[in-house]
């Protein structure tokens, strides 16, 4: 995320039961910005809202976590990262 967004979502894919409802979603959202996520019923609108929130398991989240949580577990890694190698 050093370009500036403060979200930025890649690679989400989502099936249940067999049935894929998102394949490969990219989501960036920079400073200010507004979206709106419009479709048609069944478009994955409300799946992809529930992966950001937390609601809906997705193989890169730790149990309990949402996608804000591993964002800022990311960050600190990041940081931690680079105070190691200042000293």
């Amino acid at each position: 995320m050093g370009n500036g967004n403060v979200l930025e979502l890649k690679g989400i894919t989502k099936s249940f039961f067999g049935t894929t409802v998102l394949k490969d979603v990219n989501l960036s959202m920079s400073p200010g910005e507004i979206h709106a996520h419009v479709g048609e019923n069944g478009a994955g609108k409300s799946t992809l809202m529930n992966i950001l929130f937390g609601t809906v398991s997705y193989k890169h989240l730790r149990a309990h976590e949402t996608v804000l949580d591993l964002v800022c577990r990311i960050l600190l890694e990041k940081k931690t990262k680079k105070k190691q190698k200042t000293c």
